[in-house]
């Protein structure tokens, strides 16, 4: 097929290019369209959006909504595809999507978005006007979580149906020989939710050498407190050495975005590493527990884990090796997954 693809997908370490790549590597003819500059307004931080009110911050997406829209609706025009696939499409117009389907009848149209609109992130609040708009014009939603087929069937979706991502094979696999690291428990993530208050009791009242890597942390106690423990984040083949090098890789989903996985449910136990993550329905779908990962659902069900399988290396080891065996048996790559949603999306 032919495959138009919009989304971020500068760099490898974006999931978008991943996605992507993954299309390619299943043969088909992609067509990229880049909006990563459409997608700055991320960069705005909950201060920002307190100062302005929502509507103010609306009118200074009009111009990025724009851009985004006349870039997917004339590549789509040239070009002609099969396929639309849209990632985040926070800012693209409803009538682009009518246009489109309007000048190619025949053309299925996707919107992939893992993001929750519908969540209570009062960070993320805003910004969203264009996509409720939008959403009863494509032929399909790609969603994360069953409650997002009922939020998105009330705005008028056509077809909503449920995408579990997976982990990029070119990136996410076992170090050999494995890589040498100081750090012993590692995360890699932003500075949201639970997890700022578990990692501060780890890490100041447990006194456990958790090492972070990621975005925002400066903005917590720790940064004042054991600024040693913070890095800059890890993308690409350094977050497959961080974690590769690491004896216990944490993980934790966001609970604001309302999700019970991440991609790290996949990416870590993918590159051999052991996985100590929370106790949610479907990371208990995913792994046995105690054989091919760990869970824990307090601070000090973490810490008492963290401290027995530091001391118990073979154990550590062997479940290490489960995880990611299950993760080629179960099918957990993200190639795989992405035929899957191509056969979903051609099938209405």
């Amino acid at each position: 097929m032919k495959i138009l693809f919009a989304g971020i997908i500068d760099k490898p370490s974006r999931t978008g290019w991943q996605r992507m790549r993954a299309l390619e590597t299943l043969g088909h003819d992609v067509v990229p369209v880049r909006l990563e500059r459409t997608h700055r307004e991320n960069s705005w931080d909950s201060v920002q959006k307190r100062i302005l009110r929502a509507t103010r911050y609306e009118r200074t997406l009009d111009g990025k909504a724009a851009e985004a829209s006349s870039a997917v609706l004339g590549t789509a025009l040239a070009h002609r595809p099969d396929l639309i696939w849209l990632e985040w499409p926070r800012l693209i117009k409803a009538e682009t999507i009518s246009q489109i389907k309007r000048d190619m009848p025949s053309a299925q149209v996707v919107s992939f978005q893992h993001d929750n609109p519908f969540a209570d992130r009062t960070y993320a609040a805003y910004g969203w006007g264009r996509f409720f708009e939008a959403i009863p014009y494509y032929d399909m939603h790609l969603v994360k979580r069953p409650a997002d087929i009922q939020e998105y069937s009330a705005r008028g979706a056509k077809r909503v149906e449920l995408f579990t991502d997976g982990y990029c094979e070119e990136l996410f696999y076992p170090e050999s020989p494995r890589p040498s690291s100081a750090f012993q428990v590692v995360f890699i993530g932003t500075s949201l939710d639970y997890r700022v208050g578990v990692l501060d009791r780890l890490t100041r009242q447990f006194k456990l050498d958790v090492h972070i890597f990621g975005a925002r942390w400066n903005r917590t106690k720790l940064y004042w407190t054991r600024r040693e423990l913070l890095h800059p984040p890890a993308e690409g083949d350094a977050y497959r050495r961080v974690v590769c090098g690491s004896e216990i890789a944490l993980g934790f989903v966001s609970h604001s975005n309302r999700d019970d996985w991440t991609i790290r449910t996949f990416e870590v136990p993918a590159c051999g590493a052991f996985f100590l993550t929370e106790r949610t329905e479907s990371h208990q779908r995913f792994y046995e527990e105690g054989k091919e990962a760990e869970f824990f659902a307090t601070p000090e069900e973490c810490r008492d884990k963290i401290l027995y399988y530091l001391s118990h290396g073979s154990a550590r080891e062997r479940i290490a090796k489960a995880g990611r065996e299950r993760c080629l048996k179960s099918g957990y790559g993200l190639t795989a997954r992405m035929r899957q949603a191509l056969q979903a999306a051609m099938a209405a």
